[in-house]
Order: C-alpha cells, then sequence, then structure tokens
C-alpha cells in the first residue's frame, strides 16, 4: 500500500454532486465543478437533515435550465478516513462514499461576479426522504396504545411508504419503548409535527424518566428516543457510536500521527458554563405542576402534591451505586436556602420555583374503561417537571467545537473528551496528565455541521454534557460542591 498517497484529516474529495427532476425535462445533471462549498447539519433538535451549497454558476443552470425549487441534489462525498482506508488518493474514487440525497427548496443570495460573467447564490435543500413525507398531512385518532406504536406506524406509512418512488436508499427508524397505554387525535399535521406531537406525550416509567423523548435525523437514520436512550445505544454499539477526542496543541502535523489528530478538536470553547439565575427561575432543581381536574372539581393547590425537587430525584438519572451519593454543581444548602418552604408569610407561597398548570380532562388509570370516550391518564405532571429539570441539567455545560472533517460521528452519538488540567499561571504545579474534572467526560452530540470549503472540510460540534454531578462513596463525602 503506497502510504505517500494518503491524505491529511482536514482533506475531503467531492465525487459528485448531481441534479435531478422528476417534475422536468432536468434528467440528470452533473454540477460538481460549480460548488466550492457545501455543509450539511444534523441535530437531535430537527427533525430532518439539512444543508446549503454555494453554486458559482457561469453557464446559466439557475435562469436557463431554470432551476424552480423542486428538484434532488444528490451528493457522494469522501471523508480522509474513507479515501485512506480505500488505499489513498491514488486508488481513485471510494466505492462507498457518504451518500445524501436532499430537495432543493429555497434559492437565495443571488448576485453577479465583478465582471458579471457568473452568478453566485445559495442552495438550500433537506432530506429528501422527510420533504416526501412532508407533503401529506394526517388527521387520525388512536385509542389505547403505546406512543411508541404509533410513531412506527406512522414512520412506516409517510416515510417508507408508497410516496417515495425514487430508488434512494430510505433510513429506518430507532424507536425507544414507551410506558402507558394514550388516546389522542393528532389533529392535521404533516408528519414529522405528529412526532413532535407525540414526544411531548411520550412517558418512561423507569427506563427513562427524564421523559427527554425526541424525533430527529441524522447520518445512521431516524430515532424517537431519550437522552438516556442515546447514551444505552452508545454503550450497545461501542465503538460506532462513542468516539475518544482530546483537546491537545503538541501534536506533531504528520501523517504518521493520523489517528491523533482525527481524534483531536482544534478549538474548544465553554459557551455555558453557570447560570445561577436561569436555574433558580427556569425549574431546574424546583417546580411544581398545579393540576385542575375540570371532571371532579378538584385541584391540588391545597395538597401538596406535584411538587418536585431536583435532589430527591436525581439518582434515577445516574448510574449511582447504592454506596455512593452524587454531588452538584450547586450546593444543597444553597438550593434549599433559595426555594426554601412555602406558606411563610401568612400562608403565602413565596417560593420562586417555576409552576405549570395542567387542565386536567383525562382519567386516571384506576377509573378507566374500555367504554370511555376520555383521555387515558397522561402523566403530565411527571413529564412536564422531569423534561424541565433534566433539560436544564444537561444543557448546563456546553460546548462548541471544531474539529477534522468526519462523516462516521452525527447527532446523537457520544464524545468521550479527555482535557488536561489548566496550568496555571501562578507557577502553580499539577501532573500533566492529571485531568479537568469539570470538563472532561461524556458529551452527547446535539448538533454537527460537517463543512467543506474545496477540499478542506472540518466537523462544527454542539456539545452537552450532564452536568457537574460526581459521585462519591458515602464514607468519602465532603462539605462543598466539589
Amino acid at each position: 500500500m503506497n502510504k505517500s498517497s494518503f491524505v491529511n484529516p482536514t482533506y475531503a474529495n467531492v465525487q459528485k454532486i448531481s441534479i435531478r427532476s422528476d417534475f422536468s425535462d432536468l434528467l440528470l445533471i452533473d454540477v460538481t465543478l460549480m460548488v466550492p462549498s457545501v455543509s450539511f447539519t444534523s441535530s437531535i433538535d430537527s427533525e430532518t437533515m439539512y444543508g446549503v451549497a454555494r453554486f458559482v454558476d457561469s453557464v446559466g443552470l439557475l435562469e436557463e435550465t431554470p432551476l424552480r425549487g423542486e428538484e434532488q441534489i444528490i451528493f457522494e462525498i469522501a471523508d480522509s478516513s474513507m479515501i485512506n482506508e480505500s488505499g489513498g488518493i491514488q486508488a481513485g474514487a471510494v466505492s462507498d462514499p457518504f451518500l445524501f440525497t436532499g430537495f432543493i427548496y429555497k434559492i437565495d443570495n443571488v448576485t453577479t461576479t465583478d465582471i458579471n460573467d457568473s452568478l453566485i447564490y445559495d442552495v438550500h435543500f433537506v432530506s429528501h426522504q422527510s420533504y416526501v413525507a412532508g407533503t401529506k398531512q394526517l388527521i387520525r385518532s388512536f385509542r389505547d396504545t403505546t406512543v411508541s406504536d404509533i410513531v412506527k406506524s406512522i414512520f412506516e406509512e409517510y416515510y417508507r411508504g408508497p410516496n417515495h418512488t425514487t430508488n434512494e436508499n430510505l433510513k429506518q427508524v430507532t424507536v425507544e419503548e414507551t410506558s402507558g397505554l394514550i388516546r389522542c387525535v393528532i389533529p392535521r399535521l404533516r408528519p414529522e409535527e405528529a412526532m413532535s406531537f407525540l414526544s411531548r406525550r411520550s412517558y418512561s416509567a423507569n427506563q427513562s424518566p427524564s421523559c427527554t423523548f425526541r424525533f430527529y435525523e441524522s447520518n445512521k437514520g431516524y430515532y424517537f428516543v431519550s437522552d438516556e436512550e442515546l447514551f444505552r445505544l452508545a454503550e450497545l454499539e461501542e465503538p460506532k457510536r462513542i468516539f475518544q477526542f482530546t483537546y491537545l496543541d503538541a501534536i506533531p502535523n504528520t501523517l504518521d500521527y493520523y489517528e491523533e489528530q482525527m481524534k483531536n478538536l482544534e478549538s474548544f470553547e465553554n459557551t455555558d458554563r453557570i447560570n445561577t439565575l436561569s436555574d433558580i427561575y427556569n425549574g431546574t432543581y424546583r417546580n411544581k405542576v398545579l393540576e385542575l381536574d375540570i371532571l371532579t372539581r378538584r385541584t391540588n393547590l391545597i395538597d401538596g402534591s406535584g411538587q418536585y425537587d431536583y435532589f430527591a430525584e436525581r439518582r434515577r438519572y445516574f448510574d449511582v451505586k447504592r454506596d455512593e451519593t452524587l454531588i452538584d454543581r450547586h450546593t444543597t444548602r444553597f438550593i434549599e436556602g433559595v426555594h426554601s418552604d412555602s406558606e411563610t408569610s401568612g400562608g403565602e407561597d413565596t417560593d420562586i420555583q417555576k409552576r405549570f398548570l395542567v387542565i386536567k380532562n383525562f382519567t386516571s388509570g384506576e377509573d378507566l374503561s374500555a367504554d370511555q370516550s376520555l383521555s387515558a391518564e397522561t402523566h403530565y405532571a411527571d413529564i412536564i417537571s422531569h423534561r424541565q429539570a433534566y433539560g436544564n441539567h444537561i444543557e448546563s455545560t456546553t460546548v462548541e467545537a471544531i474539529g477534522p472533517g468526519r462523516f462516521d460521528v452525527t447527532a446523537g452519538d457520544i464524545i468521550e473528551m479527555d482535557i488536561k488540567r489548566m496550568q496555571y499561571a501562578t507557577g502553580s504545579e499539577s501532573d500533566s496528565s492529571e485531568q479537568n474534572k469539570h470538563l472532561s467526560g461524556r458529551y452527547l452530540v446535539k448538533t454537527v455541521s460537517h463543512v467543506l470549503e474545496g477540499d478542506v472540510m472540518k466537523n462544527v460540534y454542539r456539545l452537552i454534557k450532564k452536568d457537574w454531578s460526581e459521585v462519591e462513596t458515602i464514607s468519602a463525602r465532603r462539605e462543598g460542591p466539589f
């Protein structure tokens, strides 16, 4: 094998970009040389993958062909790992490159070059599979079935159904099983809206207490899962979903250190670290759901139910042994001091905790019968409290990072960061191999953009971490947050 033809970690080869249409005479046009830059983005907060390509058009593609915003755009791109595994750049095109079939939905930022011989514009696209699914709406009722079963049926009908007439490789969906049976009517929503509608009603009694269900698309498929399930999937499919990364500045810039360079980030910025007021005001540690039962004209305002306390619940979110305890970024004494007990001013509730109101028009479990038309138990109080608290905690440590371009890392994957402890300018010494315990650890890839400029490709990440919580044995417990 001729290693002299190997490429560096940021190299990528755009093998082919083509445009076709099922609605005009545009059969298949190769536009590879017209696209100097392109980006693809996947996020656990987005139901579809999307991207934008910059075109430099000197042949009249936009105005003479013309582009109408109803075409498919097909990408075949090889990153450095694919190229080197295939024998290097001299081995020719990679037989199994990254393939993405998009649908062009918007063209904007049209300008001319200085000598007025070309047009420059941006072509925006979304996943073609998601686009086809989104051309339909559904009004449908479901009775006494699980949310996960509803998701599976909607996906098979709209994301893989007869409307998909092209030869594109259709992605599958991974669905986490939900708890409980629901009765609901999907009120004329597009399939991706229906998935979001269902995610807000998804409940897990024990397996995923955070109830942070979401529907999204990545390089690897579609997912209807909670955050806990993403960590479980990573453990089951390691190393396909768990990636080891470092942030070092001393790796030699030679191909002998290619693997080390591929796992090293060139920038790492801890954009969100601590926001105490957000924690206090947004229900991160304490929140209350007030439930108003319009059927029986009862409310839980008096009996005190609906109260959520993060310190009482947090062991459910982490893998903690019986003889271990968790240490949070805030001290228990501080949080309990802020969220003091209610009824301190003549019965007036002065706690600043966030409150939610649920109008109960459903029937609780023991009162439910098959003949009733009312909704089944919705578990809204539990879903709201847990999602609010857990969601704020997992977003408490947010990182923006840039690394070598690679398509194997996508939204929903896990990155294990090894960040060395800072060497302070005061001259204090520490072991150079000691980790920064705040920033090292497992991050969830919230968003990743694969950005190509010419033959240079980089990944732009947004990573989130399950807050600062540490685990210590009860015998070694100490005061303070760390």
